[in-house]
Parts: structure tokens; sequence; C-alpha cells
């Protein structure tokens, strides 16, 4: 039979341990988990190119941190779903003011510190860029590497409806759209 000072030995030991369990579960949430790396969609973009030239598409693009612990984007592309030429626009180039190719950067990864928001204008491209842009809805896909994770796994979507007053100024050179004017 248990005695009371058994019931007492049980319920210490029971709140101790429940007690280092909540100390190791809190300090894991609040200085080791990895957090989501979060990407909303961008408000404007440049595009341009043809179809035997370059395919240039630039994003400026904001990619925040949910967790406590450095996550690191190795690596970007952008698909255009529904493209007849299935390669993506591979990450060329980091910029500084979009429409201002100088003071450019080549593409390297970057890390986005636990509880940190980080601001590129990433510049995706194409060589030849098998598309001619014509009057329509054109949906792109970022996707990203991140850590030491070889799958791409999608990080945002968004559209472009080309209008086609836009086709002309887009042959050859960069366009800047307005994402949230349309």
């Amino acid at each position: 039979m248990i005695i009371l000072a058994d019931w007492i030995d049980i319920v210490t030991v029971s709140i101790a341990v429940l007690a280092l369990l909540f100390t190791l579960f809190s300090t894991w949430w609040l200085y080791f988990r990895r957090g989501r790396i979060m990407v909303p969609k961008p408000r404007a973009i440049e595009a341009g190119g043809s179809y035997d030239d370059k395919l240039v598409i630039g994003v400026p693009l904001v990619f925040a941190n949910s967790g406590p612990a450095t996550r690191v984007v190795r690596n970007l592309r952008l698909r255009i779903e529904g493209d007849s030429d299935s390669r993506p626009l591979s990450w060329q180039r980091t910029r500084r003011e979009i429409m201002n190719p100088e003071n450019s950067e080549f593409a390297r990864p970057f890390p986005v510190q636990g509880r940190d928001a980080v601001e590129k204008l990433i510049q995706f491209q194409r060589d030849p860029g098998r598309l001619d842009f014509q009057a329509q809805r054109y949906e792109f896909v970022v996707e990203g590497r991140l850590d030491n994770t070889d799958k791409w796994q999608p990080l945002t979507a968004f559209h472009l409806d080309v209008k086609t007053e836009d086709v002309p100024r887009m042959k050859g050179r960069l366009a800047t759209f307005d994402l949230e004017g349309e």
C-alpha cells in the first residue's frame, strides 16, 4: 500500500520532470527552432526580353524568417506557369534599385536572421528567352533552395496582366509594372 510520503515523492518527481521538459521545450522554441521563410507577393516587377534574346524579370522580394534560428537562402529561380519553354529563369544578379542595372551583385546565398526580414531585388534571366510577351495573364512562381536542402520549394506566386499597349515596350528592354494597380 502506498503511503502519503510515497505520494509526495511521486508528485515531487513528476513536477520536477515536467519543469525540466518545459524548460527544454521553451529553450528550443525561443532560441533554436527553425522558422518558415515567408515571401509576400511583390508590389511591382520589371520585365522584358524577346524570343531570341535574353528574357529578364526583376522582382523585389522580402524574405521574412518566422523563427529564431538563422536561415540561408541558397538559390532562387522563377517559373512561368504554362510557358512552352519549361526552363525556369535563373537568379543572375541582385540589384539595389529597380530599373538601374548599375550597383548590382552576382547572385549568392544570403542569410535571413531569426525573426528578421531581408529585402532583395532579384534579377532572373533566361538566355535565349524563348518568350515573346503577348497581351495575356502570366503566372509566376518563385522557388528557392533553403539551408542545406537540394529540393526546390515554392516561396511565392504572383501574376502579371500584360496589356496590348505594354507589348511594344517590353521587346528587348525592361518595362516596370505595378502589380497592385492591375
